[in-house]
């Protein structure tokens, strides 16, 4: 609302008749220069934003220390030099002499045309401290005068019983005033609008926010800060009690550095305060203050600690990944789905380089826990004193070296996903009893812990040894065993599916050539033949490292059978020799071996065979050697 304080009736009228033309509510008041500021309360209390007046009331308003009027815009309707001429000339009808009696911007503006006006006509500059009265008596004194000027000199030659003409304004320079009136209330609205929705945003933050000036006083702050400044200062007022961060506030000023201190409530309650500069000008630095309970930053750090992605804790396979069409190989895979539709336990054997872990990570992704976790662990690679704590973890103090604060095993780590111990038959019998309590509790307890941990893990197992026979043997737990082996999923080697030597080739052609930034070679129809005869003991990490051979030594060639042939025997040993004597040494094939082939091959003789290796024919010798042994 725009509030209007009227020195004159004819003002008020012309108010309102523009208030039509003006798109904001308009309060018009008349008022003296006795009664403006009391006048400019009641606007106020109605809703007034800005207040336009003029002449000497505009300058009281300005210059008063009311509080109510502290930040008001106050508009001045402009007193124009025609205002003054046009006054003079209805002054001059009134009397013989004519004084104008007003501030020096008023007398301005008639100045220069002072010698137009004649001899009887005085031009009476006053100030704030001018004694009208005094003045005034002194021009009437013998004269036949008229008194020109605003609202003050009309009320004071009324009240000396002079003649007077008040300098009025046309009604162009009220609608000037009124329409910067409304530009000016928009804005207010604008920023007010602004201010609250930053109020809004700042109480809204859980942390405590302070912005001080230069000097190092309080000016914004949110609704948080100002509970705990309350906790800290035991009172309630209008400002803010920096407390303990005037030091650092100060410290800020003056270096210009962002610091992280911690402060504490009266309650113990410890503060992690970050303390740093607004800007980097010196005379408009200013601080700004972010209070955040220790506690909450614990959280977060234990929260982003505990982020599957931020520690590298994701698997990144899936079964869309797994290369080969060939039967025993859509067989595995189509296991392994089946497999990761439930939460079971999955016990993957095969052969070293086989692909088991892309199994795994595939069964992982493809499960209830696939944003979860996913943890993986060479049993093999670390030694038993070591595995331990690296599986359950340890207490603060455990040994020698641990760290202050203790720290979280794989099972932790694993927590609602999925943990992979790869080459489990490395364990020793020691740390077999204690994954077993894993297993049948669903709990860990660090390595010198008192505390028991509850983990909610799926255990997958992987191994390349034949884990039955070491049962059998005494080497592994019978009971650990049961317990792992719940889904049993076999990983046929490259030899059981000669089918997909072609696939998997070709791909680590492509990838590699590109990695290596080299030209792939093409590979004859008889270097084919030759890889797929090869019965790859390496598998599919032995493929890899063949592919990287034949680049680096034939790149932008072709790969001929005798090439590969070089390439597979870099030590001058013969692929067909080498066939040749697997044969030879068949008969010393176990029968678990022979079963477990024949299992995988769906009974199918001619593929249990390429899984071991030898000719058809040769495997029927042995089958039938075996029959002849057993009777």
């Amino acid at each position: 609302m725009i509030g209007v304080l009227a020195p004159y009736r004819e003002l008020a009228d012309i108010v309102s008749d523009l208030q039509r033309e003006i798109q904001e509510p308009i309060e018009v008041f008349p008022a003296r220069l006795t009664d403006a500021v009391d006048l400019s309360l009641q606007l106020v209390r109605s809703g007034a934003t800005v207040i336009v007046s003029r002449g000497g009331i505009t300058d009281l308003l300005r210059a008063s220390d009311a509080e109510w009027l502290s930040g008001m815009p106050i508009v001045d309707i402009a007193v124009t030099g025609y205002d003054v001429m046009r006054a003079l000339g209805e002054a001059k009808k009134k009397a013989e002499w004519v004084s104008v009696v007003a501030f020096p911007d008023v007398i301005e503006g008639v100045q220069s045309v002072a010698d137009l006006l004649g001899p009887k006509v005085l031009l009476t500059p006053i100030g704030a401290r001018s004694n009208l009265h005094k003045t005034m008596r002194l021009q009437a004194a013998g004269r036949d005068i008229c008194f020109v000027g605003e609202a003050t000199t009309c009320e004071v030659a009324e009240t000396c019983g002079f003649s007077f003409t008040p300098i009025t304004s046309d009604r162009p320079s009220v609608a000037r005033a009124l329409r910067e009136a409304f530009r000016v209330s928009k804005i207010q609205q604008l920023e007010a609008k602004k201010r609250y929705r930053l109020r809004i945003v700042l109480d809204s933050i859980e942390d405590g926010i302070i912005v001080t000036d230069s000097t190092g006083l309080p000016e914004l702050w949110n609704a948080k800060a100002a509970k705990l400044a309350k906790a800290w200062d035991g009172i309630a007022g209008s400002g803010l009690s920096l407390g303990e961060l005037r030091k650092p506030v100060a410290k800020a000023l003056s270096t210009g550095a962002v610091e992280d201190t911690v402060i504490r409530l009266p309650s113990g309650s410890p503060m992690v305060a970050s303390v740093g500069p607004v800007s980097t000008d010196a005379a408009y630095r200013g601080v700004l203050v972010s209070l955040r309970e220790a506690s909450r930053v614990e959280a977060l750090e234990h929260k982003v600690r505990g982020d599957p992605r931020s520690l590298g804790l994701v698997a990144g396979k899936r079964f869309s990944d797994i290369l080969g069409k060939s039967l025993v190989r859509r067989r595995a895979v189509r296991a392994a789905e089946a497999f990761a539709q439930v939460d079971a336990t999955v016990l993957i054997l095969g052969e070293s380089g086989s692909g088991k872990e892309v199994y795994a990570q595939s069964i992982h992704n493809a499960s209830s826990r696939r944003n979860g976790p996913y943890v993986a662990l060479n049993c093999a690679a670390l030694p038993e004193s070591l595995l331990e704590s690296e599986l359950f973890g340890y207490a603060g103090g455990a040994f020698t070296g641990a760290v202050k604060q203790g720290r979280q095993g794989l099972f932790e780590m694993a927590h609602k996903g999925t943990i992979l111990l790869d080459e489990i038959s490395e364990l020793s019998l020691n740390l077999q009893g204690k994954l077993l309590r894993v297993l049948q509790e669903r709990q860990v307890r660090r390595v010198g812990g008192e505390r028991v941990i509850p983990v909610d893990v799926r255990i997958l197992a992987a191994t390349n040894k034949d884990i039955s026979a070491m049962v059998r043997g005494g080497q592994f737990r019978e009971d650990l065993f049961f317990r792992l082996d719940v889904l049993r999923l076999n990983i046929p080697p490259i030899r059981a599916c000669p089918k997909d030597v072609e696939c998997f080739f070709n791909h680590f052609l492509t990838t590699l050539s590109r990695d290596m930034g080299r030209s792939a070679p093409r590979v004859t129809p008889s270097a084919m033949r030759l890889l797929k005869e090869y019965p790859w003991p390496g598998n599919v990490r032995e493929i890899q490292n063949v592919v990287q051979r034949c680049l680096v030594l034939y790149a932008d060639q072709e790969l001929t059978y005798e090439r590969v042939d070089r390439v597979l025997r870099p030590g001058g040993r013969n692929v067909a020799r080498d066939r040749a004597r697997r044969a030879s040494t068949c008969m010393n094939l176990a029968v678990a071996d022979i079963d477990e082939a024949l299992s995988l091959a769906a009974g199918s003789v001619a593929g249990a065979a390429r899984l071991l290796g030898v000719h058809r024919t040769t495997l029927w010798r042995h089958m039938k050697a075996s029959l002849t042994v057993g009777r």
